[in-house]
């Protein structure tokens, strides 16, 4: 819901609304723009300011896998699971 809620905004934008939602998941989503931007910017000589969020993606990461002791020496696994987030940025040019 938060990936899908900058798509199409100018990256600007997307940040300044991604501040405001109430979501745990909005906090990695502003990292990945603003690591986006900052490539963008560096790497190919873009204006940060006319940078448009084209996709935001979220994959599968690796599992981790722990587990917890229970009674009767009995062990429950834990799935730790990750994910990927992937960020695409077009010029408005």
């Amino acid at each position: 819901m938060v990936a899908a809620s900058v798509k199409g905004l100018p990256a600007s934008a997307a940040l300044t609304r991604l501040r405001f939602v109430d979501k745990r998941a909005a906090e990695p989503v502003i990292r990945g723009i603003k690591t986006a931007v900052a490539n963008a910017k560096n790497n190919f000589k873009q204006d940060e300011n006319k940078l448009v969020v084209e996709s935001v993606g979220v994959g599968v990461g690796p599992t981790l896998k722990r587990g917890k002791a229970v009674s009767r020496g009995q062990y429950h696994r834990i799935k730790k699971r990750t994910s990927h987030l992937t960020v695409t940025l077009k010029s408005n040019e």
